[in-house]
């Protein structure tokens, strides 16, 4: 009998909790069957599943990001972008521009980051 023990990173999300469980499995099937992960992989992405084998890309923090190019990177809706920069406290900072409102990459980044620390923050204090 395995031993339960507590998740790792206590400030993820269910989806980020799924996430993680899934690379963990995607990861080992293409150990055994790379050819299957491939076809699998392949469909996921035609149906806009691209996080399942994304690859870390090198990022500039001051490019300048479209709400869908920012929901890419989050790997979140669209919506979800407007929610952020609109009705949350703090909101995600962004930047008009001729060409619409966008989003700056470390902008992005820290804003997530400091929404994880403050989702670690609650899970270690509640009850």
């Amino acid at each position: 009998m395995i031993k339960q023990r507590r998740w790792p990173w206590p400030a993820d999300t269910e989806l980020e909790r799924a996430r993680r469980v899934a690379r963990d499995y995607r990861d080992a099937l293409r150990a055994v069957r790379p050819d299957l992960a491939d076809h699998l992989d392949a469909q996921f992405q035609a149906v806009g599943q691209g996080w399942v084998n994304a690859e870390p890309a090198a990022l500039d923090p001051d490019e300048l990001l479209t709400a869908e190019q920012a929901a890419e990177l989050a790997q979140v809706a669209v919506r979800t972008i407007t929610t952020w920069r609109l009705e949350r406290t703090p909101p995600l900072p962004s930047v008009r521009t001729p060409d619409g409102i966008r989003i700056r990459v470390g902008d992005l980044i820290a804003w997530q980051a400091a929404r994880r620390r403050r989702r670690l923050h609650r899970t270690r204090t509640t009850p």
